[in-house]
Formats: C-alpha cells, structure tokens, sequence
C-alpha cells in the first residue's frame, strides 16, 4: 500500500506516518515546510520529505500512490482568521484540487483531515454527523465546504474520507502549544499559573495526538462501502470536557499552580460536545488508547526533558499564527502563504 500524506512533518503527520509505516504501508511524505522551526527537542522528521507546495501537486506526482492523508492546511480557528480568503484557497480549493487530481491519477481513497469546529456552539445538544454543520470560523467553513466538494468526487472507484477530528493533544516532536491541553500545559510549567483566555465554560471534546494517527491508519485499510464518502468524526465519549475541567485537571498534575481568568471575558463561540459513536461502526479497528490525565503527563515530561522554557512560551515559538506572522514579517513567506522560493524548485 502506497499512501503519500501531506504536511508529514507537521505536528500530526509525524505520528501518522509512523503509524502508517508500523502498519505495513509504504508512505511518500510531503510537506511544504512552513513550521521547520517548531521542533520541541531534536528534529525527528519521518523519512526524506518531499518540499512542495500542496498547491502545486500535480497528478503526475500521484501516480503509483493507493491512498491520501490529507493533513496540510491552516490548522485551526485562529490561524485560518490570519486571511480567511487564502483560508478557503489553501484548506478548500488546493483539498478539492488535490483530490480531483488523485482521483484522475488513479488513488482510490482520500482520507482528509477535518475537524469537529464544523459543528460551532452546540450549547447543552450532544451532536453527531447527522446533525447540522454551523461552523463559526473561516476555519471551520473551509472545512464543512471541502467535506460536501469531496462527496461529489465519490466514486466506485474513489473513496473520499472525511474524518472530524476532535480537539487534539499530546506530545510530538513538531510541537504545538496552541492548543487547549497543550496551552495550559505550557502555562503550568513555563509560568507557574494557568492562564485562560475566558471563562472555561465551552465544551471540547478531546483526542490524543497518536490516537488521531490509528484513526487514518484505519481509514486506509479499512473495507469501506465502494462509492460511500463517510464523515466521521474521530474520538471519544468519554473526553468531551469543559475548558475548566482541563485546566483543573491540569492544576491536580502541578500542585500550586493558580487558574487565572481574564478581567473581562469575551464570549468563545466555538463550543460543542460530540457523539463518536459512528466511528466504532465505519472504522472499527479504531480504539481510542489515551486520556486526558495520562496525556497531561506526557506533555509535562516531555517539557521538562525538552527545556521548555518561559521565553519560548512567551516567545510562541511553537504556535502556529505567531510563526507565519513572524515568517511573513521577515520577508521568509509571501501574503498568499507561500515560502519564498517553494513549490518545484524544492520538489527536487
């Protein structure tokens, strides 16, 4: 099985592509470069990454491939509010190109990462796919609107899989700390206090980082109903969480830290809680491994064997918007979020 997952050196693609290699799969990594310099610890890439551009792949670079994890994008809320027109171009466009292409060339499944952010502010209701999409970010909008193209590509011949992801965390090597549980990690130990940015009241449901990787080795090599373009989304019931239970819990796991809330309190409109009981029925290979306590751990661990630091954290060397703001600042990446010279001339 020749599987070529784009962003493969991001903070998921590592972890899917080893999952993928443990799993017997021959992965073709690709990966535009954007976050070379998010490593928490020694760089640990997997295999030879292929530097282009998702915009630029072209048929001829899937020929021979079996399966697609499509994982490269603007990867949440407040990075796809950096220029939501070039959110829709990069996270809808170039993934129904993308797709398109591979279905021309040959590929039978396409495994896209989406995200549960599709369902926006749920309130008390307990949603599942079944329920009405209501994203309230270009981010979340990209993804609802990549969904519905790739289902018109289905075929009995392509298989286009929509996989919602749930929150994610963990530990791995590109690290993120702009996500919930890793945020609050990082504020625990780099800043002695924990720091929300509202009230802790929105839902998230949650899925480590390893986790979400089973969760595309599954969507790979799983029988899947030919023609069917599945959207699952990908957890578990029992990590659907409030902001302030991850915080406490978080607190229980650094005796002494202080939860801090804001003076004032603007209200998050992305809260929602999630039924994954779907998955255990398309994918049922899938298990989620993890949770949010042992999760915690490892994270903290991994921030005192790495030297994570106050500056870094203050710095936000491991966050995604301050990156490419950084990046477009110094002339490194272009408005349209390309890296000055990218695409073929490093696809060699």
């Amino acid at each position: 099985m020749n599987v070529l997952v784009t962003g493969a050196e991001g903070y998921l693609g590592i972890p899917v592509c080893q999952a993928l290699a443990a799993a017997g799969a021959t992965v073709f990594p690709v990966d535009a470069g954007w976050f070379d310099g998010a490593w928490l610890g020694d760089p640990q890439p997997y295999g030879k990454i292929k530097r282009i551009d998702i915009r630029d792949l072209s048929a001829g670079h899937l020929e021979g491939v079996d399966a697609v994890c499509h994982l490269a994008g603007l990867s949440n809320d407040p990075l796809g509010a950096l220029d939501e027109q070039m959110t829709y171009a990069v996270n809808e466009a170039a993934t129904v190109q993308l797709a398109t292409r591979s279905r021309t060339a040959g590929v039978r499944r396409f495994v896209f990462s989406s995200s549960c952010s599709t369902y926006g502010r749920t309130g008390a209701q307990i949603v599942d796919e079944r329920s009405a999409t209501a994203p309230v970010t270009a981010y979340g909008r990209s993804k609802v609107g990549a969904e519905a193209e790739l289902a018109k590509l289905a075929s009995p011949t392509f298989t286009p899989v929509s996989l919602r992801n749930a929150t994610v965390y963990g530990f791995a090597p590109k690290m993120r700390t702009d996500i919930v549980v890793n945020n609050l990690c990082a504020w625990a130990l780099a800043a002695g206090r924990i720091q929300l940015l509202g009230d802790g009241q929105p839902w998230r449901p949650l899925i480590h980082v390893r986790d979400v990787a089973q969760a595309f080795v599954a969507a790979v090599f799983e029988d899947l109903e030919p023609g069917a373009a599945p959207v699952v989304n990908v957890g578990s019931n029992e990590q659907n969480y409030r902001v302030i239970e991850i915080a406490k819990a978080v607190q229980d796991a650094v005796p002494g830290c202080e939860i801090v809330l804001p003076d004032t309190v603007d209200p998050d409109d992305r809260s929602y809680q999630v039924n994954f009981d779907k998955i255990g029925k398309v994918l049922p290979s899938f298990r989620c491994e993890w949770d949010l306590r042992r999760g915690i751990r490892e994270i903290l661990d991994a921030y005192v064997d790495y030297q994570f630091t106050r500056e870094q954290h203050e710095h936000g060397q491991y966050e995604r918007v301050r990156h490419l703001q950084r990046l477009i600042g110094n002339g490194v990446m272009g408005k349209d979020f390309r890296l000055r010279g990218s695409g073929e001339l490093l696809a060699s």
